[in-house]
């Protein structure tokens, strides 16, 4: 039995129908006079008045007329089974406009008073009290739904505001162990917001750089790609916002935002909250297919994420600052410059990196102290950041060293104007402790796109500049040095002349090698290492990040060349234990073009007596592969030999993609950056099945490094990647651990419950039936069907919205194999529920809590407390199955 029915079972006796049914028209014949006795009521009540300030007279009056007619319906409908409900949208509503439920006894007692005066002058002196005890109960059942209504409005608004506080907890926990900052924080919001609150259909967080610029969607949630034309910063409804804390749209407004349309049939409403996030002015967006949502939940709740965020972001300044000049420090410079690097290819302009010492800075704490010598710095900071634009910084790397970036440059001359005034805020004299004190000042440049690096190398040959202005001190023109690529290509400032020199002596007897399992994943086996060199700097084991970069390349040949020797040598100590294994050994394109390599391969081959076969050089992609003249005939020499070839980092220079096929390589290795991000970066999947095809169409063995964790390492096996490498297989060890860890066995990445191995079986499924549908192959056995779509029943635990779209998509593979639908119609619908239902599952990934076990039935209930959102999807799983 319902609610709804057992409410009217305890419903007016048929006496009292009868006595209200005849004297309706008497008891509703002076609704005007009733419409004033409610409007003054509402002007005096304690709650109700208030709420009448924030409303406009229309609506006052559309509030009272609602009620005067809800109460002549009560009478005509007489609590039939529709009733309830009706009551109870409008206690509910009550509840939306901040009114307590006093008022709907008071307005309940009203009525009651209105009626008397009307049962008094018409109704015989018999049939009054029938009546007055009739309308009583008709007014206490009313009210009764009403706060029913009331109370069901009370309990959404306290889970959605209960769900709103739940992921801002969670995006906080998700910020504090990634240390994403501001940014972060708002995107694992946007991805959170949605899991539970089910009005809410789309979260967006965009950026504007300036305001001649559009806005830039840096993440959306909910919705599939919409073709929203976002406008420049100089359109009308941006001074909006900047003076509002929220803006509140009704999409189906007609003075909405042109830019808004798309979204009309999507949602009912949108939420805009500006934020600021550094030189950028950023917004949040929040929409809602629900009418009225924020202004039931309340904005203030909403409010609280913009200021989060700000309290985020002033954690990670002050995380980014140098506790001495409160400067951003180092932490700060590398997202500062990738920024820097982006605008100014996204406006076209110039920037500058500039590296700044000062001279005859260390005088200064010899005869002062060190006290002074801070007073300086301190005193510097500030004059430094009164030079520049609000479009530049400065950075303290430390001592007295800074950075400078300045951006927005349309020309020479700009950067001329900035340069004079850092030039007089370094030169002009300090006043300290009671001395004047002189100091100079050294600068080197470099200006992106002239110099198109990264941003390592920008910072790099901006340092080579200021050794070289150091250098020519007494002689230059001035205080500053523009880098040179000519003069300056293979040199290192001044501290590093001493690393280089460290390090080249090492290479002599200090050199140690450790080896990494390469897993094959169709056999299970470790037929391949890769030799990693190390080099050991008293107690310290230096990896080759560390070194490699101050070694000249006369250096890094000899280092390829020894650890090729050793581990010739490790081949045959592994024989003779009974592991035949190959190694693959890191050699960088410069070095592979030495003239002589191949002989000298050859020499060590013969030496070690073993066949150049179980020997493969992996050369790192670079300029120098490409452009080198005799590149493939280097390659092909090596080849003769039958030493096997691998094209090492693949990704870090694809610009040279293309070329690349045309050379004799027998693997390609994937840049373990790759790998070990598709965990937090699931979209990533699609272009590792993009290489493996780009693999199998050059006929060349792809590797993929970067398996650190088992759902990594499982992932690339379900998606066919045949040679794996990473700390889930095993970690690089010296030499004679190799056999040990080989009894022991490794990692196969066989776990296919894994959930990001199930979503690489289903972006896999999902590609092999577009292929069918492109090729208008449409007839499928059930049992090929079946095994296509079977992927889709391990997704889980699953919500609502992927449950749904799985039902959706295999109701659309029916009606395409029943053929009753048009191949263009079926392929595009198939698209776009194949979107979105990859675009759930990526969320399920990054932000969902997955039980590890196979789904290959119904979803078991636990003891555990199910969130919202999932409760009974074993039922609904349970029928999918069975579809």
């Amino acid at each position: 039995m319902t609610h709804d029915h057992a409410f009217c079972e305890r419903g007016l006796p048929p006496q009292g129908r009868t006595l209200i049914a005849q004297y309706r028209t008497h008891l509703t014949h002076h609704d005007e006079a009733l419409t004033e006795i409610f409007h003054a009521s509402l002007g005096q009540h304690p709650s109700a008045g208030p709420v009448l300030q924030q409303l406009s007279p229309e609506q006052v009056v559309a509030l009272v007329q609602q009620q005067v007619e809800h109460a002549g319906a009560l009478l005509a409908h007489r609590l039939d089974p529709g009733w309830p409900a009706q009551s109870r949208r409008f206690g509910a509503r009550l509840h939306s406009l901040g009114v307590d439920p006093t008022w709907m006894a008071r307005l309940s007692c009203l009525h009651q008073e209105a009626w008397e005066e009307r049962i008094a002058a018409r109704v015989p002196h018999a049939e009054r009290e029938p009546l007055r005890g009739a309308l009583r109960h008709l007014l206490m059942e009313d009210v009764i739904a009403q706060m029913e209504g009331y109370g069901q409005a009370l309990r959404q608004v306290d889970h959605d505001r209960s769900s709103l506080y739940t992921a801002l907890i969670r995006s906080l926990s998700l910020g504090l162990h990634q240390r994403s900052g501001m940014e972060g924080f708002i995107d694992a919001m946007c991805g959170e917001i949605l899991v539970h609150n089910i009005a809410l259909k789309w979260s967006s967080y965009a950026v504007m750089d300036g305001d001649s610029e559009p806005l830039q969607l840096r993440c959306s949630y909910g919705l599939p790609p919409l073709p929203l034309v976002f406008p420049a910063g100089s359109d009308p409804c941006w001074q909006e916002f900047r003076e509002e804390p929220v803006i509140i749209y009704s999409l189906h407004d007609d003075a909405v935002p042109k830019w808004l349309i798309p979204l009309r049939g999507s949602l009912a409403e949108l939420a805009i909250f500006p934020l600021t996030s550094g030189l950028q002015c950023a917004f949040w967006m929040l929409g809602s297919e629900e009418s009225g949502y924020f202004q039931r939940v309340g904005t203030e709740h909403f409010l609280l994420i913009p200021r989060m965020a700000q309290i985020v972001s002033s954690l990670q300044q002050q995380a980014l600052r140098d506790p001495l000049t409160s400067l951003p420090n180092r932490a700060y410079l590398a997202p500062r410059m990738e920024e820097a690097i982006a605008r100014s290819q996204r406006q076209e302009r110039l920037f500058a990196v500039g590296v700044f010492d000062l001279d005859g800075f260390k005088p200064v704490n010899d005869t002062y102290g060190h006290s002074v010598g801070d007073l300086l710095l301190q005193e510097l900071a500030w004059r430094l950041q009164n030079s520049l634009r609000t479009s530049d910084a400065v950075v303290r790397l430390g001592g007295d060293e800074f950075v400078f970036i300045c951006e927005d440059l349309g020309s020479w001359a700009d950067l001329e104007m900035v340069l004079e005034r850092i030039q007089r805020a370094a030169e002009k004299p300090f006043f300290l402790a009671g001395h004047e004190i002189h100091v100079g000042a050294s600068l080197g440049l470099t200006i992106y796109p002239f110099d198109d690096s990264p941003a390592r190398g920008l910072l790099h040959h901006a340092d080579l500049a200021l050794y070289a202005a150091k250098a020519t001190k007494m002689t230059r023109e001035h205080f500053y040095v523009l880098y040179d690529r000519s003069k300056n290509e293979g040199g290192i400032s001044s501290p590093g002349i001493a690393k280089r020199q460290q390090y080249h002596s090492l290479l002599d007897n200090h050199i140690v090698v450790h080896y990494q399992p390469i897993l094959n994943t169709d056999t299970g086996m470790v037929q391949e290492v890769e030799a990693l060199a190390r080099l050991r700097d008293r107690e310290r084991l230096l990896p080759p990040e560390e070194f490699l970069p101050y070694l000249s390349q006369a250096d890094r040949n000899i280092l390829s060349l020894k650890v090729i020797e050793r581990s010739l040598s490790q081949i045959k100590t592994w024989d003779v234990l009974g592991f035949s294994l190959s190694v693959a050994v890191n050699i960088d394109a410069a070095g592979l073009l030495e003239e002589n390599l191949a002989e000298i391969l050859q020499r060590l081959l013969a030496d070690a007596q073993i066949p150049a076969s179980r020997l493969t050089l992996e050369i790192m992609e670079g300029k120098e592969l490409l452009d080198g003249e005799n590149a493939q005939a280097h390659l092909l020499a090596l080849k003769r030999l039958g030493v096997r070839l691998a094209l090492n980092d693949l990704g870090t220079a694809y610009e040279g993609l293309g070329r690349l096929k045309d050379f004799p390589f027998d693997a390609v290795k994937l840049d373990k950056s790759f790998g070990m991000n598709l965990e937090k970066r699931p979209r990533d999947v699609h272009f590792l099945l993009s290489v493996i095809d780009l693999a199998q169409s050059w006929g060349v063995d792809l590797i993929v490094e970067g398996a650190h964790s088992p759902a990594i390492l499982s992932a690339l096996s379900a998606a066919g990647v045949h040679h794996v490498q990473g700390y889930a297989v095993a970690e690089p060890v010296p030499g004679q651990q190799i056999p040990q860890v080989l009894r022991s066995g490794v990692n196969t990445g066989k776990q296919d419950n894994e959930v990001l191995a199930v979503y690489v079986s289903y972006l896999m499924a999902m590609r092999s039936i577009r292929n069918l549908l492109v090729q208008n192959i449409y007839h499928l056995p059930a049992e090929v069907l079946r095994s296509i779509l079977r992927p889709l029943s391990k997704i889980g635990p699953v919500t609502r919205r992927i449950l749904r779209l799985q039902i959706h998509l295999r109701r659309l593979m029916k009606v395409i194999v029943a053929g009753t639908i048009s191949p263009t119609d079926g392929l595009h619908e198939f698209d776009g529920i194949a979107r979105a239902l990859t675009e759930e599952i990526e969320r399920a990934i990054l932000y969902g809590d997955h039980d590890k076990s196979p789904q290959t039935g119904p979803v078991q209930p636990t003891a555990a407390p199910v969130p919202a959102g999932r409760i009974n999807l074993h039922r609904e799983q349970a029928a999918y199955a069975h579809q």
